[in-house]
């Protein structure tokens, strides 16, 4: 049964990162990907857009990096909120 249970467990973190994946390619930019790679200090490089959201993904999904990915999305939250506002969308400029 622990064979099991492992194996099930295994296929969820696969299906998560390949939901992450799919969330990052369908929804941001390359631009937007290099933002938030800056922000966790991801070397860039050369990479295509799927190898900087695989290097996303990888840095999110370690629980030591946990409290700056809660930061960067609440802060990206934010940042999103202001844009959509009528009065704080003329100061943010932000994309």
């Amino acid at each position: 049964a622990h064979i099991l249970f492992t194996t099930r467990c295994a296929e969820i973190d696969d299906d998560n990162l390949i939901a992450q994946h799919v969330d990052y390619y369908e929804n941001y930019n390359i631009k937007m990907l290099k933002h938030i790679a800056t922000y966790y200090n991801i070397l860039k490089r050369k990479y295509n857009k799927s190898q900087i959201i695989d290097e996303i993904i990888q840095f999110e999904n370690n629980s030591q990096n946990s409290l700056m990915v809660y930061n960067r999305k609440r802060f990206w939250h934010y940042i999103t909120e202001l844009k959509n506002d009528s009065f704080f969308s003329k100061y943010v400029i932000f994309n």
